[in-house]
């Protein structure tokens, strides 16, 4: 296991994983813990680093961190969602 000094930032061992951790604005947003078979080794550091990069890239385009596989929509619902939302602010803003 690499010395402490070494660990990339918002990766650190955990039982027997890696805590993956994502702050924003000083705030934990998103913490998980990646299973390690064994020791932990470079490869297996490098995985998380990629998690972690994958995650905050999500972040940036605003997508959610959490696995939501079971959740996911059509388009055109969320096209729908997204309209209704704009004549419901355009009808407020104008009745205000």
């Amino acid at each position: 296991m690499p010395a402490k000094k070494s660990w990339p930032a918002g990766i650190r061992p955990s039982g027997r994983g890696l805590l993956i951790r994502n702050w924003k604005d000083g705030k934990l947003i998103y913490h998980e813990t990646m299973p390690i078979q064994g020791a932990i080794t470079g490869s297996a550091i490098t995985a998380a680093v990629k998690r972690r990069d994958w995650l905050l890239a999500r972040l940036n385009l605003g997508l959610s961190l959490g696995e939501e596989e079971g959740t996911r929509k059509l388009f055109s619902e969320v096209a729908t969602d997204y309209l209704e939302t704009l004549v419901t602010a355009l009808l407020s803003s104008i009745t205000a």
